[in-house]
């Protein structure tokens, strides 16, 4: 199940979101206490957004247990808005304090129900909040810690881009798809081009390029970019074809890795792979061209140390052109 993006514009929205969030909730085989954590979570996120900022989004999704299929999935949410920031943020998450003549619990509420819990605010771009709630609040270890948006272009109801990760035995594979267009044809290039990775975390990039070239042969096609990476030991190798954008970066510098001209399933030359060292602490960030080339995380001070979740929707929240689906993923290793 993909990302689930709920605008919050007024107060009807709320109740819609809950519902949303809580059959997604049981869909997941979460019990009725954790459902109901689920719903208050979002109901309270939901009425933040519109008391506080007017207006905002909710973009909700599944979370796969990275050990176990049978440890049993988490959920995901993520509030973004484009309000006036928390100007004290320890007072804002007392209970009792409020600037909107309300009982003042909903942000304490929020960091005590959610399992994990990360949050950036700032004056110019309005506040992120992200939390995760797991089956009886058992939270899993995380080698790698990740974070994505993905939308579609307004007005559309599918988006073309696509991401996936998979591990398995201290490996790591990260894709991010760019279907050529928008719409249904261009959700089906990269729907097959993600498709490729399970049971091939171990491949070389380059291989599970090519794999994917196959794969987008009856498809329109896409961009696709791709790092293969040791858990342990942090070296990768990247390979990328088309204008899906990819940085390692961490205190205040970044790194772009190279990507090959062509479209993956279509004109496609022999693509090479650039052997990528990621220390720990760095952060890695891939995103398609719906996004605009002007991103700078010096711009954002103190977001570069928070949850990539956080990271990926400030980043998406200021910079996205609008013009065309957006994907932003970001990871970093533990």
């Amino acid at each position: 199940m993909r990302q689930v993006a709920l605008p919050i514009d007024e107060v009807s929205q709320v109740a819609d979101a809950r519902r949303q969030a809580t059959e997604i909730a049981r869909s997941l085989g979460l019990n009725e206490t954790d459902r109901g954590r689920v719903a208050i979570v979002v109901t309270e996120a939901a009425t933040n957004i519109l008391k506080h900022a007017g207006s905002g989004m909710l973009l909700i999704r599944p979370l796969p247990h990275p050990e176990s299929e049978d440890a049993g999935d988490g959920i995901e949410v993520i509030a973004v808005d484009n309000g006036p920031g928390l100007p004290d943020a320890a007072l804002s998450f007392a209970d009792g304090h409020s600037t909107a003549g309300t009982a003042g619990t909903g942000l304490g509420a929020l960091a005590r129900l959610s399992d994990q819990f990360d949050w950036y605010s700032d004056s110019a771009c309005g506040s992120t909040f992200w939390m995760t709630l797991w089956p009886g609040r058992a939270v899993p270890d995380q080698l790698l810690q990740i974070g994505a948006v993905c939308l579609p272009l307004p007005g559309e109801t599918l988006s073309g881009d696509d991401w996936r990760v998979e591990q398995a035995g201290g490996r790591c594979a990260i894709m991010v798809a760019d279907g050529l267009g928008h719409g249904l044809e261009a959700y089906r290039a990269s729907m097959a081009a993600t498709d490729v990775l399970p049971n091939r975390e171990n491949w070389p990039a380059a291989d599970l390029i090519h794999e994917a070239h196959g794969a987008l042969r009856a498809t329109r096609g896409a961009a696709v970019s791709i790092l293969s990476l040791n858990l342990s030991t942090g070296q990768a190798q990247f390979a990328g074809v088309g204008n899906v954008a990819a940085f390692i970066g961490g205190q205040g510098a970044r790194k772009q890795l190279v990507t090959h001209n062509g479209i993956v399933g279509h004109n496609m030359r022999k693509v090479g792979s650039l052997d990528v060292d990621w220390p720990h602490d760095s952060w890695l960030l891939m995103h398609s061209d719906g996004l605009s080339t002007q991103w700078n995380l010096n711009d954002f001070p103190g977001l570069d140390a928070r949850h990539p979740a956080v990271i990926a929707a400030t980043v998406c929240k200021a910079h996205w052109r609008k013009r065309d689906d957006v994907t932003v993923l970001v990871a970093r290793r533990n």
